[in-house]
């Protein structure tokens, strides 16, 4: 353990305690590196809509958030981000299991970073580590293990979201 994927989840992981929202919306964090973020989200009826599938505010959330996260991974020391602007294409509807975003980065330019978000749902709690979700010692990837050689989670593809950021000094 440890070495450079350790760094990048230990930075998202302190900027994910803080979000108030993350905790009420029961969101996890999965599997970082540098790159690319996964984002968990169980299903509960705190983010269903009126047919008690998964509300499009919760789908575009959880796109948002991974894709974020992705881009926090290349940004410099001191920065945060900001989204500029995203935009959703919802797939299909589902009820139960998960929703597993999966951020990555398509782009980092000398002001702007661009993302993506690919939004699976799992018909089961999904955990990619094999531990509880509480568990984040573990959860993210070895030292040796590239972006492109992290296994997608099984699922159907629910929504594909494209996200600009802007990297802003950190406040806290």
């Amino acid at each position: 353990m440890g070495g450079r994927a350790n760094q990048y989840f230990q930075r998202i992981y302190q900027s994910v305690t803080r979000q108030g929202l993350m905790r009420q919306m029961g969101y996890r964090l999965g599997r970082v590196d540098k790159g690319y973020c996964e984002v968990i989200l169980p299903y509960s009826d705190r983010i269903t809509n009126q047919a008690q599938g998964f509300h499009g505010g919760a789908i575009g959330t959880i796109g948002d958030i991974a894709a974020g996260y992705a881009g926090l991974t290349v940004a410099a020391p001191g920065m945060e981000v900001t989204t500029v602007e995203y935009k959703i294409n919802c797939l299909s509807a589902h009820k139960g299991g998960s929703l597993v975003a999966v951020g990555k980065v398509a782009k980092t330019g000398k002001k702007l970073i661009v993302t993506t978000a690919e939004i699976y749902h799992i018909g089961e709690p999904y955990d990619p580590m094999g531990h509880f979700f509480g568990n984040h010692d573990d959860t993210h990837n070895s030292d040796d293990e590239a972006q492109d050689d992290i296994p997608l989670p099984k699922g159907q593809l629910c929504a594909i979201l494209q996200q600009t950021l802007f990297p802003i000094p950190k406040t806290y």
